[in-house]
């Protein structure tokens, strides 16, 4: 039985890009971004070119940053609302917290321009960029939560008053 040359022409099955048999089937079958591999947190299957996208937007078991403001916990992607959900007091205060420092730092600024020539500090509600104001209704505030998380802000509100 005749062996094959090393150095024929190949094909890599994968993605299509051709080179010799030897480097194909040994350092390209390595990095090749259509091999399928499996995702080191979940396990499932996914070419290797779109692995660092699945990891960073979609895998439920990476480690997130809690999207509310001063709130610096880490939580998988898949437990996230569990725990918006379960700190929806504290996050509530500390949202306050930082709009009522805003609120303070800038009424405690004597300028000379007008009121509307300076643009009010920004915070971040639920992943979303807002702009305070001393003037900032409560309605203002709460706008970057959806309808449930509000649903939970008031049920909680009535259970600390119940307390």
């Amino acid at each position: 039985m005749r062996r094959k040359c090393p150095k024929r022409d190949y094909c890599c099955k994968k993605c299509g890009k051709e080179g010799t048999y030897e480097s194909i089937t040994g350092s390209h079958v390595k990095e090749c971004g259509s091999e399928r591999v499996k995702c080191g947190l979940c396990n499932k299957c996914r070419e290797r070119g779109t692995m660092e996208e699945h990891k960073s937007k979609y895998c439920e078991y990476a480690q997130m940053e809690c999207p509310v403001l001063n709130c610096e916990k880490k939580v998988m992607r898949k437990d996230i609302n569990q725990h918006l959900k379960r700190n929806t007091s504290a996050h509530r205060k500390a949202i306050e917290k930082k709009v009522r420092e805003a609120s303070t730092a800038s009424n405690a600024k004597v300028s000379t321009k007008t009121d509307n020539a300076r643009a009010p500090p920004a915070f971040v509600v639920g992943g979303h960029s807002r702009q305070t104001s001393s003037a900032t209704s409560k309605s203002q505030e709460m706008s970057g939560y959806s309808d449930n998380q509000l649903q939970e802000i008031e049920l909680s509100k009535r259970d600390e008053t119940q307390l």
